[in-house]
């Protein structure tokens, strides 16, 4: 069996997109290969002051690397690309080491961003740190298949290298028809990019039930929404997983998500795989992954927009809701299945 060094964050130490994605990825492919793993560990505490910590991990890992690679020389090394400077560096770093010690080994960088373009043009370091990685690694796997193509063909970065990889979720079943609810769901992180703000400055108008689950984060308590948002008809709580997670998502009658920015969100896809219906800012892939012509997407920061969007989706019968849940679970299945995610992988490993 072929093997791959894996380095990268997962649930077990951080909870978001690309450690749920990495989680799946790891899952998947052992069986299929012999997969060293590498985590990325920031412990902030480890050794004080919060930016020498992270640097100190990242080398501790990295030492580990170097030692490893020149024993096991893996046939690929596989990382998801992190678009601030200190992870574009660290990525670069791992990258060189890769390429002077363990010559044979294939690089495979991932990148998770819908706005990779916006970012990397809008900071020079960024810019030359990727343009290095980019010539040094030998695939660049991206989540559109859209963005494949425009790379491709405009040669971003100076190569063609780019492959597609379809995001996915572990298929999320539940027992639909027995949920007597009413409410509608917000299910992210509390930051203002999610467009938390804007959604709950629209509620206001809106008058039905909501339901909103996410992790505090810098400057956004749970307590501080609760108290500037004082409605009956908004509850807002911590973060959830697992099995209740599941069923807070399959009885919702529509997942609202009116972020700023996206790549292709695996809350969108997680409502897909249950057939539940989304309302979402037209930002990222989101277009790409419910169709371009799915009616009940809006401009992002546009409150009107999202308003108008929320009252049109509440407008209809159940047949009409039926059949937009049809369509999303059909589309999961046909192109962002697990089966499919992993076919995917395995040509560009292959």
């Amino acid at each position: 069996m072929k093997k791959i060094l894996f380095y990268g964050e997962t649930s077990r130490y951080a909870c978001h997109g690309i450690s749920m994605s990495n989680d799946l990825f790891l899952k998947d492919l052992k069986k299929e290969f012999i997969i060293e793993v590498y985590e990325e560990v920031n412990d902030l505490s480890k050794y004080g002051k919060a930016g020498f910590s992270k640097i100190l991990c990242f080398f501790n890992v990295l030492i580990s690397i170097f030692k490893g690679i020149r024993i096991s020389k893996p046939d690929f090394f596989y990382s998801v690309l992190n678009l601030s400077a200190f992870g574009s560096i660290k990525l670069l770093l791992l990258c060189l080491v890769v390429t002077f010690f363990s010559r044979h080994t294939k690089i495979i960088i991932h990148i998770h961003r819908g706005d990779y373009l916006v970012k990397v043009r809008s900071n020079w370091l960024i810019y030359f740190l990727n343009f290095i990685i980019f010539y040094l690694a030998d695939k660049i796997a991206l989540i559109s298949e859209a963005q494949v193509k425009e790379f491709n063909n405009k040669k971003i970065m100076w190569v063609s290298k780019y492959s597609y990889i379809c995001n996915s979720v572990d298929l999320m079943r539940y027992k639909v028809e027995k949920c007597k609810t009413n409410y509608y769901l917000y299910l992210s992180n509390y930051i203002k990019e999610k467009g938390i703000y804007d959604l709950l400055d629209a509620w206001a108008c809106v008058k039905l039930k909501l339901l909103c689950f996410g992790g505090e984060t810098p400057g956004i308590s749970i307590m501080q929404l609760k108290e500037k948002y004082v409605d009956e008809n908004i509850t807002i709580n911590g973060s959830i997983d697992g099995d209740k997670k599941k069923s807070i998502i399959a009885c919702c009658h529509a997942l609202i998500l009116p972020s700023w920015n996206e790549g292709a969100p695996l809350v969108i896809l997680e409502a897909m795989s249950l057939g539940v219906p989304i309302i979402a800012s037209k930002v990222g892939f989101i277009s790409e992954m419910v169709g371009e012509e799915y009616p009940f997407l809006f401009e992002p920061k546009n409150k009107k927009e999202l308003i108008t969007r929320i009252l049109e989706f509440e407008s209809l019968d159940q047949p009409a809701r039926k059949k937009i849940s049809n369509e999303l679970l059909d589309r999961f299945e046909s192109k962002y299945s697990r089966s499919n995610r992993i076919k995917c992988y395995k040509n560009i490993f292959n």
